[in-house]
């Protein structure tokens, strides 16, 4: 039985009814899981499949979880290399999709999968439960994939490289798989598909809202990952600015706080040559805090020129922010000082010189 033969909907024990999809109608997604190797790792992957269905051009996608914001993604990024969004499209009943499955095709789309179909225009239309036919081209796909594909792959660093390599691989192929049922391969027919793709427009912004409770020490825990970073669970990500507020009444904690260990180089630079004297944690602190009231960078920039000039202190730091600021410039003009204003040698702290002055009998304009 040939590939197109076999996708579509089933009418009776072992028979299928072929199904034919006009340019740009629909497209197919599915999840699968796959393993690679990222950064040394053998690691497990939740992997996104999307295929037009006419032209059968394909993507895959991988990501460290199966959620709202790695849906999201993997659609956005499919209709990015597929060059557009078919009218429909065509999914299993996936919780990040389908909140409750009524009689027959009735379903609970989910709020936020809603909108995003709604952003891309596109109607999503979803599966019977357990009739994976339904969509057997990205069923299909998930096999293909695997051979053509995961067999093949060397270790990448991160998931990023991962995913770079795999929309290579999914594209070049294109050129050299026969499309089986109309002329040419899948490349030559997915061309002629294009022109009938709705535009994608600006990408959707699949943020999800979570309510979380705050610990003691200014953590949430996020069952979620960035799906951009080779970052696996159990992790904690601290963001230093959210502890200002605790160390200006704690300076102490400043030393060996957990969330002050990667800080900007300019700022570690100056807390080395502070903590050495006494009160340098309570002066660090003060500075740090003021990328509370302004901007980071030009804060940072203001510790960077201090630390040149070698006066790491607080007082010439706020000298140079507020010039910084009111100046308007990247970093403050330099001014060359004339020739003739040059010190040539450094006076000697006398205060003798005075006593002498106190002893003559000058006199003064009254």
């Amino acid at each position: 039985m040939a590939d197109h033969q076999r996708e579509g909907m089933i009418s009776g024990r072992g028979t299928f009814v072929p199904l034919v999809f006009a340019p740009g109608e629909a497209f197919q997604f599915d999840w699968s899981e796959d393993w690679a190797v990222l950064g040394g790792e053998r690691t497990k992957l939740q992997v996104a499949h999307t295929k037009l269905s006419h032209s059968r051009a394909y993507i895959v996608r991988a990501y460290l979880m199966q959620t709202h914001e790695m849906l999201f993604d993997a659609l956005t990024q499919a209709f990015r290399v597929l060059g557009g969004v078919p009218r429909r499209g065509i999914f299993d009943n996936m919780k990040t999709a389908v909140d409750r499955i009524g009689s027959g095709k009735a379903r609970q789309v989910n709020a936020r999968f809603a909108a995003m179909a709604s952003h891309y225009l596109f109607e999503p239309e979803f599966c019977n439960p357990a009739s994976g036919w339904e969509k057997g081209q990205v069923e299909k796909n998930v096999q293909d994939a695997r051979r053509r594909l995961w067999q093949k792959q060397p270790s990448f660093p991160d998931l990023a490289a991962l995913n770079a390599w795999l929309e290579e691989g999914c594209i070049a192929q294109w050129g050299q798989i026969p499309h089986g049922v109309l002329p040419g391969s899948i490349a030559d027919v997915h061309t002629e598909e294009v022109a009938s793709l709705m535009e994608m427009g600006r990408p959707f912004d699949g943020f999800v809202e979570h309510t979380k409770r705050v610990s003691p020490t200014c953590l949430i825990h996020f069952e979620r990952i960035i799906d951009r970073s080779h970052d696996l669970p159990g992790r904690t990500i601290y963001d230093w600015r959210h502890y200002l507020a605790v160390i200006q009444r704690k300076p102490g904690a400043l030393r060996n706080g957990a969330p002050f260990t990667e800080l900007p180089d300019g700022f570690r630079h100056l807390q080395a040559h502070l903590l050495k004297h006494p009160g340098g944690d309570r002066e660090m602190v003060e500075i740090l805090a003021l990328v509370l009231q302004h901007d980071e960078q030009a804060v940072l920039c203001a510790v960077e020129l201090a630390l040149e000039a070698g006066v790491p202190t607080k007082t010439h730091i706020l000298n140079l922010l507020h010039r910084l600021i009111d100046g308007k410039d990247d970093k403050i003009a330099r001014i060359d000082t004339p020739q003739a204003l040059e010190l040539r040698r450094e006076p000697k702290a006398d205060v003798g010189r005075y006593d002498a002055l106190r002893m003559k009998d000058l006199r003064h304009a009254s």
